[in-house]
């Protein structure tokens, strides 16, 4: 089985949305994964790649501001009590794991693993993420 070259991913993607082929329903099952891979990609990297791409980005982004808001409010003495710290717990802890499946999704689907895993924004998602 030969591999498609990104290119031809996205034009294979582009072919598939105008006929609203279900994935499934591809001739081959390697080009069905390779296409489901490049649509995890385009989601997760590309918010002009579709809506739900632009949707993906833009939570990720009110994650990010709201992961850094607590961190703040975590040190102010207004907010030493056990209800506030454990409240601040559990909305970092859910921001980590968000932060951390899309890190791990956009490694298994990026198209070159060792560009992304060297790409000095993907080693700060990876620092931030790690204990």
């Amino acid at each position: 089985v030969e591999k498609m070259s990104d290119e031809e991913l996205a034009a294979s993607i582009k072919l598939l949305r105008q006929t609203d082929l279900p994935l499934y329903q591809t001739a081959d099952v390697w080009e069905a994964a390779q296409l489901f891979r490049q649509l995890i990609w385009l989601l997760l990297s590309d918010p002009h790649s579709s809506r739900g791409g632009y949707i993906i980005s833009l939570w990720i982004l009110i994650l990010i501001a709201v992961s850094s808001i607590t961190l703040c409010m975590e040190t102010m003495e207004e907010f030493y009590d056990d209800a506030s710290q454990e409240g601040f717990r559990l909305i970092e802890l859910i921001c980590i794991i968000i932060f951390t499946t899309e890190y791990v999704l956009k490694l298994i689907t990026a198209p070159k693993t060792m560009a992304f895993v060297v790409g000095p924004l993907n080693i700060v998602d990876l620092v931030s993420i790690l204990p």
